[in-house]
C-alpha cells in the first residue's frame, strides 16, 4: 500500500513538474512568434490550429479517454486496446486529412503562404493517431511519458531560438515544421520506451475489439466535440466575423489563460485514473474528491485574483504594447482559471465513475450556451464579447455538474472557496501596495504575494501538508 501510495504521489510530481516545464516552453514559444510576426500572421496561425483541434478530436475518436479508464480497469487486455486503437485513429485521421487538405487545396481562397501553413499543422494530427499517453496514465507511469514530451519541447524551443533569433528567418512554416519534428521524436521514442522498459506491445488486430472501441468512444467523441466548441468555437467565430488581427488579440489571452492552468492540468491528468480505480468504493472515491477538490481550489484562486490585477503588466512585459487589446480579455479569462480549479473536477469524476450520458449532457449544454453567447456578444463586442461567452459557458457546466455529482456523493466546498478566495485578496493586495506605493518590481511582489498567500493558508491551518501531499504536490512531502 505505502508504495502504491509513493508511487502516486510521484507520479503526480513528475507529471506536474514535466507538464509545467512544457507548458512555459511552449508559452516562451508563443511569445516568441507573437514577438517576430504580424498580429495577423499569429491570429490565421492560431485560427488553423483552433480548426485542426476539431479533426483531431473527430481522429483520436475519444479513445484516449476510453484507453485510460477500460486500461486502468483491466489490464489484462491493454496491449490489444491500445494497438486496435491506434489503428482506428490513423485511419481516421487519413480521411479526415485528405478530404480537408482537397476541399482547401481546391476550393479556398487561400494563397500558397496560407496553404503551407495549414497543411503542416494537419500532420500533426497524422502523429497523434499514435500518441502512446493513455497507456502511460494506465499503468501509474505519466511522470515518464510527460518528461519525453518535455524533451521534445525543449527541443522545439530551441529550434525555434535559433531561426528567429540567431538566423533572423521570420518563416512560419519552417517554426512549424520545427514542432512537427519534435512530435515525431516524442512519439517515437515514447513508443519504444515503452515497449522495451514496461510492456511489450502487440500488433495484433482484433476486430471485435475495434467493434467495442468504435461504439465506446462515440459516447466521448460527442462529449468532446463539445467541450472543444464551448473551449475554442470563440478563435474560429472571431476570425470569421472580425478577421485576423482581433482573432490574434484573443489568441494572446487565450494562451496565457492555458499557462495559467498548468497546475490543474497536471493533476486532472492522474486524477482519472485514480478515480476510475475507486469507482466501487465510494467512501474512498469521496474522500479522494474532496481533497484533490480543495488543492485544485487553493491553487487556482491566488492566480485568478493575482492575474486580474497584473494583467496589463503581464501583457506589456511578455508581449510588448502592440498586444494591449488582450488586457480586458484577459482579465475577464482568468476568472475561469477559478472555474475550472473548484469545478473541472465534478464532471471530470461523472466521466470516471460511469455516468457517461450525465457527462455528456453537460459538455453539449456548456457547447449551446457557447455557440449562442458567441453569436449574441461577438458582432458587438469581438473578442472581448469571446471572452465573456467562454467564462459564462464553463459556469453553466461546472453549475450542472456539481449539482449532478452532488445527488451521487455528498461533499463540502463552500467554506474551501470562501476561505482561500480571502487569502488570496489579502496577498494580492499586498503585492498590489509593493508594487505601486513602493515601487517595487511587479514580479518581485507577485513572488512576494505568493509566499504571504502560502503561509497564510499553512499556518492558519486551512491547508495541511498532507493534504497536499495527498492530492499529489509532493514538494511538501519529506523524504
Amino acid at each position: 500500500m505505502r508504495n502504491s501510495t509513493q508511487n502516486t504521489l510521484q507520479n503526480i510530481g513528475g507529471v506536474f513538474f514535466a507538464q509545467s516545464g512544457d507548458g512555459i516552453l511552449r508559452f516562451l514559444i508563443s511569445i516568441l512568434i507573437a514577438r517576430f510576426f504580424l498580429v495577423e500572421e499569429y491570429g490565421f496561425l492560431n485560427f488553423i490550429y483552433a480548426w485542426s483541434a476539431y479533426l483531431l478530436l473527430f481522429s483520436d475518436f475519444g479513445l484516449q479517454q476510453v484507453l485510460v479508464r477500460d486500461i486502468s480497469q483491466n489490464r489484462e487486455k491493454k496491449l490489444q486496446l491500445y494497438f486496435n486503437a491506434c489503428l482506428i485513429r490513423f485511419f481516421i485521421a487519413v480521411i479526415l486529412v485528405t478530404a480537408v487538405s482537397v476541399n482547401i487545396l481546391f476550393f479556398s481562397d487561400y494563397g500558397t503562404y496560407k496553404i503551407l501553413i495549414v497543411e503542416l499543422v494537419f500532420v500533426t494530427i497524422l502523429l497523434n493517431a499514435v500518441n502512446p499517453s493513455s497507456i502511460y496514465d494506465s499503468f501509474g507511469v505519466s511522470r515518464y511519458d510527460a518528461s519525453l514530451k518535455l524533451l521534445s519541447t525543449l527541443l522545439y524551443a530551441i529550434g525555434a531560438v535559433v531561426v528567429l533569433l540567431i538566423l533572423n528567418i521570420k518563416y512560419l512554416p519552417l517554426i512549424i515544421l520545427l514542432a512537427i519534428l519534435a512530435q515525431f521524436l516524442y512519439v517515437l521514442t515514447s513508443n519504444f520506451l515503452f515497449h522495451k522498459k514496461i510492456s511489450p506491445l502487440s500488433l495484433k488486430f482484433d476486430g471485435q475489439l475495434v467493434k467495442k472501441l468504435i461504439r465506446e468512444g462515440r459516447i466521448i467523441v460527442w462529449a468532446r466535440l463539445m467541450a472543444q466548441v464551448y473551449t475554442n468555437m470563440d478563435l474560429i467565430m472571431i476570425n470569421i466575423l472580425k478577421g485576423d488581427r482581433e482573432t490574434g488579440y484573443y489568441a494572446i489571452a487565450y494562451k496565457l489563460l492555458f499557462a495559467a492552468i498548468a497546475l490543474n492540468a497536471a493533476m486532472y491528468r492522474v486524477f482519472l485514473p485514480l478515480i476510475s480505480a475507486l469507482k466501487n468504493n465510494l467512501e474512498a472515491l469521496t474522500q479522494k474528491l474532496e481533497t484533490t477538490g480543495k488543492v485544485l481550489t487553493f491553487t487556482s484562486l491566488p492566480i485568478t485574483v493575482m492575474g486580474i490585477v497584473f494583467a496589463d503588466k503581464i501583457i506589456l512585459l511578455f508581449y510588448t504594447a502592440k498586444y494591449s487589446p488582450s488586457i480586458l480579455a484577459l482579465r475577464i479569462l482568468l476568472i475561469y482559471v477559478a472555474l475550472v480549479g473548484i469545478g473541472a473536477i465534478y464532471g471530470s469524476t461523472l466521466f470516471a465513475i460511469g455516468k457517461n450520458r450525465t457527462y455528456t449532457f453537460a459538455i453539449t449544454l456548456g457547447a449551446i450556451s457557447n455557440i449562442a453567447l458567441n453569436f449574441a456578444l461577438i458582432p458587438r463586442y469581438s473578442f472581448i464579447g469571446a471572452s465573456i461567452a467562454t467564462l459564462l459557458s464553463q459556469f453553466v457546466v461546472v453549475l450542472y455538474t456539481f449539482l449532478k455529482l452532488r445527488r451521487i456523493i455528498k461533499f463540502d466546498v463552500s467554506v474551501n472557496i470562501l476561505k482561500f478566495l480571502s487569502f488570496s485578496i489579502l496577498a494580492t493586495s499586498a503585492s498590489y501596495i509593493l508594487t505601486e506605493i513602493f515601487g517595487v518590481n511587479f514580479i518581485v511582489a507577485i513572488s512576494a504575494g505568493i509566499f504571504i498567500y502560502l503561509s497564510i493558508c499553512i499556518f492558519s491551518g486551512a491547508i495541511s501538508k498532507t493534504e497536499l501531499n495527498k492530492a499529489g504536490i509532493t514538494w511538501f512531502s519529506k523524504k
